[in-house]
């Protein structure tokens, strides 16, 4: 570990070495721990770089538990360790998500320089145990990590035996003064400000050891009727007493401690000649008081000392055991592309984790928790605030298989909070009572962001935004969602709580929209649109709009007969929810049962035209973006694939599919896995996991911006659902049977282990183009699962 040694090769060696040691030691503090408890795929995509040599925050690591998430990196210039530290609780006064804080780790000798480095140093990311660890020639390990099960960044460094150093941890928050909000200006009317942070100026007196605070406190510049929610509610003639404001007041901050290292001022805590330190920085959020939070956060950091890396560690072991992909590189594939596929997939899921689970927010399609200043400011993304339901659905779409509930049940309840806002806006703009609708870009309580609905449109429409303004389609997937959810845990109190509710709401919505005709004919769904594709420019010129649109008649026909299918007691009544809403007329309407045989029976068929499923029956003259509607039947909708009816015509809309696309959000390599084509998903497959990261960043599990914005969560959210449906297809049937292996090469070796229907888990190895080993968890339901022989893949 000398400086002298300059030796390359030796060099590398050691450091690689340092590394594994890390990694082994890390993982060896859970008592009891076997060798091979996490898989070795996700052991082995630790990554890895010998340097500091990136520019600053594009160079960072991610990390996080859910709720916090932090980006981490080694500053280039100066050697500090630099975090920016978020939580999905923190929104400013524009319902922008927002960073907490950014935090600043100082040593003596530096961790890193430039001009002169260190003749040993690695930095790495472990997904295996959620940390980053930083060895040098002088640190033996500096250690990070969001913990697993507190709101709290734990930072330990420890020096090699017989070496001292200083450091100092210091908050810098960066909001400075008021001004024009930086964070996006896509969804405003009106101008929005930005407020800046307080620093405490004396300690949290309650917490037993030296420390310093800072915190955002939301509040109107310019008064609360010149406000986002405001122009938000009041532009579409919601009432504010239907969604409080959910924004003025809300405090957010951290607070920094260490038992190591004395208060130096206001923002820093610093020691010297220490072998090794630890420092807290813990997190929260309420909407009250300044003495509720301070109160809040002094819980959170007084709990902080006492986190175990211990049990951080057992939360990542056995998410890892949860479920898992390995697949071994074969003669036709070259091994980096099988390695790319492994890690990718392990990267994403380790993504998902860090900004889902148990998260207040869906994850953020546009840059994630893990957006950083890339010339904007720390909190700009593109496409601003709002919730886009097409850009932020497909992680949830995985988490089931990968037995991630924890993800799953974060979704529901934000927008359940929103469904006295639904029933309002039903009202207004359709007149139908006791029903509504989620638009497909909304803001977090509930409303079209002004800026899209139209900052002059009334209240009861049509928004002059042709490409969301009949864009409901998303609702059906919600309640896909809340379905397959019941369907996998057999939980009657989730679909009770959430789903029921929501269900009521959206078929109310439809039935009453569209009523179906006394005739007996079917409902003619008209004035509607086909997504943002095929849209509704006049919606009284049947010439210049939809007439029943693919996904709606998809999504209709996917949901009704899986909710009839749900025991009696769980359709039947009005849910208690919404009976006790102020918007709900009367006490008791009709039962889901009903409601939805009413729809069902009265659907059209799905529009098919020349032996190919088709946009819809109608159609304006020129699509206005790229998405394959027709094929909405396939994915999300599943009315067709492996092992179903009408097999060949689905793969002939695919064969001629207008808009190819395989990247971002586009849906290509999920269909051809779900329709068996295997050779195609295959490519796909490949083409996805070889993406590198956006332009000068160097994780490489962050995507390109591509239609969101970096690093994008769509890209390889959606890889990991093609390879899901290469593994697993469900026929949704009766028995709930899975297909097994059903669009896999055979000359590919793979093992998995993941989810289906009614509490079950398969795990299957695969290897020389057969099954050599399937156990089903419980045994008594493995008949509901059927190996597909290579010949019909």
């Amino acid at each position: 570990y000398k400086r002298k040694a300059t030796n390359t090769t030796m060099i590398i060696s050691v450091c690689r070495h340092i590394v594994a040691v890390v990694a082994v030691g890390v993982l060896s503090l859970i008592a009891g721990t076997k060798s091979g408890e996490v898989p070795a795929v996700v052991v082995n995509s630790s990554v890895t770089w010998m340097d500091a040599n990136w520019k600053g925050e594009l160079g960072s690591f991610p990390l996080g538990n859910g709720d916090v998430a932090c980006n981490v990196w080694v500053e280039q210039s100066t050697g500090d360790i630099v975090a920016y530290l978020t939580s999905s609780s923190a929104f400013d006064i524009n319902a922008q998500p927002v960073k907490i804080t950014k935090l600043r780790f100082s040593f003596q000798p530096a961790v890193w320089s430039s001009e002169s480095p260190p003749a040993l140093f690695a930095q790495s990311l472990h997904p295996s145990n959620g940390t980053v660890s930083i060895a040098t020639s002088y640190y033996s390990q500096i250690l990070i990590y969001v913990h697993a099960n507190q709101p709290t960044l734990v930072v330990n460094a420890t020096a090699h035996s017989g070496n001292t150093f200083s450091v100092s941890a210091q908050l810098q928050p960066y909001r400075t003064k008021v001004e024009l909000t930086r964070t996006s200006t896509y969804s405003f009317c009106q101008q929005q400000y930005s407020t800046p942070d307080t620093i405490l100026e004396s300690p949290l007196p309650s917490i037993p050891v030296d420390n310093v605070c800072a915190y955002h406190r939301n509040y109107y510049v310019n008064g609360t009727e010149k406000g986002y929610w405001h122009n938000a509610l009041t532009l579409m003639g919601v009432p504010l007493s239907t969604y409080p404001d959910p924004m003025e007041n809300r405090t957010f901050g951290s607070v920094l401690l260490s038992p190591n290292l004395k208060r130096k001022n206001s923002t820093t805590l610093a020691g010297d000649d220490v072998s090794t330190a630890t420092v807290y920085a813990a997190v929260d959020t309420v909407q009250g008081t300044t003495n509720d939070f301070l109160d809040a956060l002094t819980s959170a950091g007084s709990s902080a000392l006492s986190v175990s890396l211990a049990d951080h560690i057992a939360f990542w072991t056995g998410f890892w055991q949860r479920s898992f992909i390995s697949i071994s590189p074969s003669t036709s594939t070259t091994n980096s592309s099988i390695t790319e596929i492994n890690n990718k997939y392990v990267y994403q899921r380790f993504l998902d984790a860090c900004n889902g689970r148990n998260a207040h927010a869906p994850i953020k399609f546009n840059g994630q928790a893990f957006i950083v200043d890339n010339g904007k400011g720390p909190d700009y993304r593109d496409w601003g605030e709002s919730y886009w339901w097409q850009n932020t659905r497909q992680p949830y779409y995985n988490a089931l298989t990968a037995g991630d509930l924890d993800i799953m049940l974060s979704l529901f309840p934000f927008y359940h909070e929103m469904l006295d806002v639904m029933l309002a806006r039903g009202k207004i703009e359709f007149n139908v009572t006791n029903g509504g609708y989620l638009p497909e870009t909304t803001t977090r309580f509930g409303t079209y962001n002004p800026q899209n609905w139209g900052c002059t449109t009334p209240p009861q429409g049509p928004s002059t935004n042709t490409y969301i303004r009949y864009h409901d389609e998303g609702n059906l997937e919600l309640l896909l969602f809340l379905l397959d959810t019941y369907s996998h845990t057999q939980n009657a109190s989730v679909w009770m709580s959430w789903g029921a509710p929501m269900a009521s709401a959206i078929l109310n919505y439809y039935v009453q929209r569209y009523p179906p005709p006394s005739t007996g004919q079917p409902i003619d769904f008209f004035p509607a649109q086909a997504l943002e594709t095929w849209q509704c420019p006049k919606p009284t010129d049947r010439s210049n709009c939809v007439t029943n649109p693919a996904p709606l008649v998809a999504g209709l026909r996917s949901v009704l007969p899986k909710l009839l299918a749900l025991p009696p007691h769980l359709v039947s009544g009005t849910p208690p929810s919404l009976v006790c809403s102020d918007l709900w007329v009367g006490t008791h309407a009709d039962d889901l049962n009903k409601t939805a045989t009413t729809l069902l029976n009265a659907l059209p068929n799905l529009p098919q035209s020349r032996g190919l499923l088709q946009p819809g029956e109608r159609l304006p003259p020129r699509p206005s973006n790229s998405e394959n509607t027709q094929l909405y039947a396939v994915h999300p909708f599943r009315l067709f694939g492996a092992g179903k009816p009408n097999l060949t015509m689905a793969v002939a809309t695919y064969n001629k599919r207008p808009f190819p696309c395989n990247d971002g959000w586009c849906q290509d390599s999920i269909f051809a896995a779900m329709l068996q084509q295997t050779e195609a998903a295959t490519q796909q497959l490949i083409q996805r996991a070889e993406v590198s990261p956006p332009s000068g960043w160097r994780f490489p599990g962050f995507a390109p911006h591509m239609q969101d914005y970096e690093p994008s969560l769509d890209h390889y959210s959606f890889m990991r659902t093609t390879l899901h449906f290469m593994l697993l297809a469900p026929l949704d049937d009766a028995n709930s049977t899975m297909l097994v292996l059903p669009t896999w090469p055979s000359d590919w070796d793979v093992h998995f282990r993941l989810h289906a229907p009614r509490n079950t888990q398969v795990e299957v190895l695969f290897q020389n183009g057969s099954i050599t080993s399937m156990v089903v968890t419980p045994s008594d339901q493995a008949y509901r699962f059927k190996p597909v022989p290579p010949m019909q893949r």
